[in-house]
């Protein structure tokens, strides 16, 4: 598989990630039972950090350090963060024996969450001085304000002794930010052969007029 084609799959699986990662928080409204997250977790955060690594390859030749560092930053806390929920899920509905082993899965939930939300502040900080993103580059560093009002919020909105409704708010303008993300890699993806095509017919041309 070439570069361009792996960076073209990234994106989808990125783009897909993100929408079970959203979806399996709306679950109950499309009558989906609670069991379904035992797929739906693993799967939708395996596709996130398939698509995540895909766009820090895509983009990290074209920052500057600070960028490459929020890129990697994003990748870690991507994975902690698919580590933790996968214990979260674990605590609230394995066996008892397993729960007592995974109490303290919240601890890579909130340092993902914190590197993920870093990440994207600096590289969306690079993104803005820069061309690196083909379109909306303000939307990275937007995503990591969202996800630092979401830990500050979080602060006074846990979904148990405060207002879930608030903490499940922020937590999915967050990953709306993350959306965004990904369908900006996948169509830039997706147009990129185009765009290629029109500046080889460009170079032909200004050949020819010479």
């Amino acid at each position: 598989m070439t570069a361009p084609d792996r960076s073209r799959w990234g994106g989808i699986a990125f783009t897909f990630g993100v929408v079970i990662f959203l979806l399996s928080r709306f679950r109950h409204l499309a009558g989906v039972p609670e069991a379904a997250l035992w797929l739906l977790i693993p799967v939708g955060f395996a596709l996130w950090i398939v698509g995540l690594t895909a766009f820090r390859a895509r983009y990290r030749p074209s920052t500057n350090a600070m960028g490459r560092r929020g890129l990697d930053l994003a990748v870690a806390g991507i994975v902690l963060l698919a580590v933790g929920h996968l214990g979260l899920l674990l605590h609230l509905m394995g066996p008892q024996v397993v729960r007592h082993l995974t109490g303290a899965a919240f601890v890579p939930v909130g340092l993902g969450t914190l590197l993920l939300t870093v990440g994207a502040l600096l590289f969306g900080l690079d993104a803005l001085r820069g061309e690196v993103l083909p379109r909306l580059p303000a939307l990275p560093l937007v995503t990591g304000l969202l996800g630092l009002a979401w830990m500050i919020f979080a602060n006074d909105s846990r979904p148990v002794e405060g207002n879930p409704e608030a903490f499940m708010t922020m937590r999915t303008l967050f990953g709306l930010g993350w959306l965004g993300i990904a369908l900006v890699f996948t169509t830039d993806q997706a147009r990129r052969p185009e765009t290629a095509r029109r500046r080889s017919e460009a170079g032909d041309r200004t050949t020819a007029d010479a």
